[in-house]
């Protein structure tokens, strides 16, 4: 490949990458969670974007035996310790969020009328950071059976994706520490949030969790009660 290919992959060297099929990889696509580019009529993606990936998915991770489990809860109580350092530091909460019915169908036109304007305060990008990191699974199905839509995610994800751009493109983000902390909470509710799209998409199901579990029998439902209860 040309120096114009620098850089790309093929959907099939992405699913080898990931350790998943090309179809899993057409789903990510499709999801937005893997961008793609067209170069003489082929489909390409980014590797710095399946790179992430494969560390979202923990993939290439080392065998765990004991050396390697101490050395990673080593880690995580190092990560633990500064993250806890920085939010007292910055006085940031991370608890999540929970408007009510009405709010919830209001952000979610928040949302998507703020993406598609394109360009955003730094004012109106910090009112965003600040709720990005606090929507996890809970939020997304309660909001997703509000208003009957199965990825009620993507307004907000694509909304997040879009200002980190902004932030991290502008002139004066190298000398701004300001907009590099500005930048920082918008990758951590980027990670929040693809965390969650993954394990949707990895499930196959796109509907709440309680509707999967109304499929299962009542003997499925009632060893899965008593297993929550002993864990």
């Amino acid at each position: 490949m040309g120096s114009e290919f620098e850089g790309l992959v093929s959907p099939e060297q992405a699913a080898k990458m990931l350790g998943r099929s090309r179809r899993t990889v057409t789903t990510y696509m499709k999801n937005g969670v893997l961008n793609k580019t067209v170069k003489e009529r082929r489909t390409y993606l980014f590797k710095s974007e399946v790179e992430q990936l494969q560390m979202d998915l923990g993939v290439g991770f080392p065998a765990m035996n004991k050396k390697t489990f101490y050395s990673l809860q080593a880690h995580i109580q190092r990560l633990e310790l500064d993250i806890a350092v920085l939010k007292k530091a910055t006085g940031f909460f991370d608890s999540p969020l929970r408007p009510s019915s009405e709010e919830m169908v209001r952000l979610h036109y928040a949302a998507v009328q703020a993406k598609a304007a394109g360009a955003w305060s730094l004012e109106e990008i910090q009112m965003w950071a600040g709720m990005f990191e606090r929507m996890d699974d809970v939020f997304f199905d309660s909001l997703g059976a509000l208003i009957e839509v199965r990825d009620a995610w993507r307004p907000f994800y694509e909304l997040c994706l879009a200002q980190a751009k902004q932030v991290s493109t502008g002139l004066e983000f190298k000398t701004s520490l300001r907009l590099q902390h500005l930048y920082s909470l918008l990758q951590s509710g980027l990670m929040q949030m693809r965390k969650m799209i993954l394990i949707w998409i990895e499930a196959g199901n796109s509907r709440p969790a309680k509707l999967a579990e109304e499929k299962m029998d009542g003997d499925a439902v009632a060893i899965l009660h008593r297993l929550s209860a002993k864990a």
